[in-house]
Order: structure tokens, then C-alpha cells, then sequence
């Protein structure tokens, strides 16, 4: 066990485990952008194949994986808004 794990033991606390979202949790459209942008297509790509905007796109992923992860997988918005 780490000392963070030392620390919340010794303070009777636990650690609570993330939780990621499961398909039941999605909506159709955020299952529908976050299987596309699984396979590779840009932001731009997934919103022009569901006739949605990129911010939309943005919100979407931004929703279900935040933007902390969003943003470490390589998916940012500069990278993402060009073509």
C-alpha cells in the first residue's frame, strides 16, 4: 500500500474508485460521437457524419470522458478544428 493509501487507512477514510460512464449511461448521440471518436475520427469528421456542430462534438466528449481526459488523450481543440 502507498502512502496515500497509509494516510486514508490511517485516517479510517477510503478511497473511492472513478467511475467511468457505461453505455446505459450515455445518450444515443454521445454513444454515437464517442464510438466515432474511439475509431479515430476528428471532431470535425464526427460532427459534419451526425449533422451536428463541433462544439456539440465538444460537449459531448467533454461530458463523458471530462476535460482533463479529454484533453491528455491528444484531443484538444487546436488539433481537433482544422479540416
Amino acid at each position: 500500500m502507498g502512502a496515500d493509501g497509509a494516510e486514508l487507512l490511517a485516517t479510517g477514510d477510503t478511497a473511492r474508485k472513478r467511475t467511468l460512464p457505461v453505455p446505459s449511461d450515455l445518450t444515443p448521440q454521445e454513444r454515437q460521437v464517442v464510438l466515432l471518436a474511439a475509431g479515430g475520427s476528428t471532431n470535425a469528421e464526427i460532427a459534419s457524419r451526425l449533422f451536428i456542430t463541433v462544439s456539440t462534438v465538444e460537449f459531448h466528449l467533454n461530458k463523458v470522458f471530462g476535460s482533463s481526459a479529454y484533453h491528455r488523450a491528444g484531443r484538444s481543440n487546436h488539433d481537433l478544428n482544422d479540416s
